[in-house]
């Protein structure tokens, strides 16, 4: 297998009840010391907070209600085994809430950002999945807010730009396909207006049922 560093970021949705997670990768940092991958941690937990999770005119945290939070962003060191070597964390020293008002959408709900690479087909895409966006990013018609769509669109291109040009960065941000064991450089993303669902996100929560006898 092809050795590579995932690069997670992770925050709470529905007021701390459950998870959010996204991921995208990057090349091979087995020759990094320990202190190197601590230094990218910290490195791409700046990146996010100033070209992404941030309050800059149409920044990302205006569409994010206050029940959805950052928390901390995540290397994994993989060797060329598929087995992690070494873990690098770092974040905000309290979580970063968004500001959007009123109630956030479903916790299944997910803006999505799509990675591509010069590579057609499934094997050379990535999706990264966001939290659920504040219900007042919906239009009448049930879609995003173009605003919302160009903002989030624009700082994840400043964000990868911006890991990009890191000297830390261990080659290129990158999606992965397990089937040909492949990283292939992102050269697009590709940001809808309409949300797409994660099912498994809604897992801490609990429903409550309401039944009736029929009959």
């Amino acid at each position: 297998m092809v050795a590579r560093t995932r690069c997670t970021i992770e925050g709470t949705i529905a007021g701390g009840v459950d998870i959010w997670t996204t991921s995208f990768y990057g090349g091979s940092s087995q020759g990094y010391s320990t202190s190197d991958l601590n230094d990218f941690a910290v490195n791409l937990d700046t990146a996010w907070q100033t070209y992404v999770w941030n309050n800059a005119p149409g920044g990302i945290l205006n569409a994010f209600a206050p029940t959805v939070d950052y928390v901390r962003v995540t290397v994994r060191d993989i060797n060329a085994s598929g087995v992690t070597d070494r873990v690098a964390s770092a974040g905000p020293l309290v979580p970063i809430l968004g500001t959007a008002e009123g109630l956030s959408l479903p916790s299944e709900c997910a803006e999505v950002v799509s990675l591509i690479s010069d590579h057609a087909g499934g094997r050379g895409r990535g999706r990264m999945y966001l939290p659920a966006l504040a219900a007042s990013q919906l239009g009448t018609a049930g879609t995003i807010y173009v605003d919302a769509v160009n903002g989030i669109a624009d700082q994840f291109e400043a964000f990868f730009e911006n890991l990009n040009a890191d000297v830390l960065m261990p080659g290129a941000v990158s999606v992965y396909s397990g089937v040909d064991d492949v990283l292939r450089e992102v050269v697009q993303i590709k940001v809808g207006n309409i949300f797409d669902s994660q099912r498994r996100r809604r897992n801490s929560i609990i429903e409550s049922y309401v039944t009736r006898a029929i009959g």
